[in-house]
Order: C-alpha cells, then structure tokens, then sequence
C-alpha cells in the first residue's frame, strides 16, 4: 500500500512538472498571435482587441494576474476607443469593404480596379522626427523605417515602445511625431523578440519642422 501511495505521488508529482512547459508555449503563441494582429492592423483594431483579452485569460490561468491586470486595462481602454467597432466579427477595414458590392455588376469599371491589390486599404504611413525637427524614421503598419526604406524595428504593445530587429529596446514616440528614447526605461536592459521584415524602398525626405524640447529624461535615437 505504502509502495501504491509513493507511486501515485510520483506520477503527480511529474504531471504538475509538466504542466508549465505547455502552458509556457501557449502563452508565448498567445502573445506573438497578438504582435502579428498590430503588425498587420495596426495597434487600435477589433482583431487586435479579440486576440489581447484571449491573451488575458490565458495569463490569469497561469496565475499572472498582475501582468493580466495591467493588459485588461489595456484592453478596456482599446475597447473605449473602438466604440461599437469593437465586436467587429470579421478584421476587415470598412474602407476595403465599401467598393465590393458594386464591384460584380458595374461593366465600365476597368479590370484594374477590381483587382485584391487596389481593394486592399494602404497602411498609414506617419513621418518621425528627433527634437531638432530632422526627418529620421517612417511608422507603417506597426513596423519602424529608416528614410532609406532600412528596417529598424517594430512596436509591442505590451511595452508601449519600439524594439529593435536585434530584440532590444529602440524608443518611444512623444510630442505627437518625435522618436525619442528614455535610458531609464525601466526594461531597457532586457531582450525582446527579434523581428526583421526586410527593407524596403525608401521615401523622398520629409522637410523638416520646427525644434521642441523632448519630455523630460528623452534623447533623440541615433538611427
């Protein structure tokens, strides 16, 4: 009987021992499904907000609930933001929707425009500044360029800031267009997830805009 109970514990024992390591690969899946969701909609989108409170669950099954506090604030926040978008079904942009229901019947509209590719919404593109007003970056997409079309990086909302291709941190933007980065970041030592989409062609030069004084504690990026 002794023998029975000392088998029995053991085979607990293990199974527990097992537990971590399939839920460790179940969150780590659960996070990088919501990178991929900003990456490829951008950070304010209903899919984006679907994929985080799915992540929420999983890291209060795992017994995180600080880290699941601090992202379902996160998440109540996106879904003020979205308003009634936000139990969007289907991930698709309203401006790629409108066009194809007059797509099948209209014969005068060149084939050109009835292609995936013309109705796909293009990514915002947003030009970034350092404090002295030079045009250093572009944000598309999630994803973070030199001018030359070099890839530097990409955004993780879970750290609210920009990580570099080699996984470290990059920067923040502030002051509505400006790339700055805080050395006393408070992850600033960690490594994060590599990411490298390519280069890509570069854009013509933005001209340049006025100076401001970064907030406080900021430095430009050396790009």
């Amino acid at each position: 009987m002794r023998h029975m109970t000392t088998l029995i514990l053991r085979s607990t024992a293990m199974t527990n021992e097992a537990k971590p390591v399939v839920q460790e690969a179940a969150l780590k899946s659960s996070e990088e499904a919501v990178r991929e969701a900003v990456a490829e909609f951008g950070a304010q989108h209903p899919e984006v907000l679907r994929r985080l409170e799915r992540y929420v669950v999983m890291l209060r099954r795992a017994g995180r609930d600080a880290q699941a506090d601090k992202l379902a604030e996160k998440a109540k926040t996106l879904r003020q933001i979205l308003g009634p978008q936000a139990d969007t079904p289907v991930p698709i942009p309203s401006a790629a929707a409108a066009p194809k229901p007059e797509a099948a019947p209209s014969t005068s509209t060149p084939p050109a425009e009835q292609s995936p590719a013309a109705d796909a919404a293009a990514p915002v593109e947003k030009a970034l500044f350092n404090s002295k007003g030079e045009h250093i970056a572009m944000e598309t997409g999630g994803h973070l360029y030199a001018p030359s079309g070099k890839y530097l990086g990409y955004w993780s909302a879970d750290m609210e800031a920009y990580i570099s291709k080699e996984g470290r941190y990059l920067g923040q933007i502030v002051e509505d267009n400006r790339l700055g980065a805080d050395p006393t970041w408070r992850f600033r030592h960690l490594s994060f997830t590599k990411g490298y989409e390519g280069d890509r062609a570069g854009w013509n030069r933005v001209a340049d805009v006025n100076r401001v004084f970064l907030p406080y504690g900021f430095e430009d990026v050396e790009i």
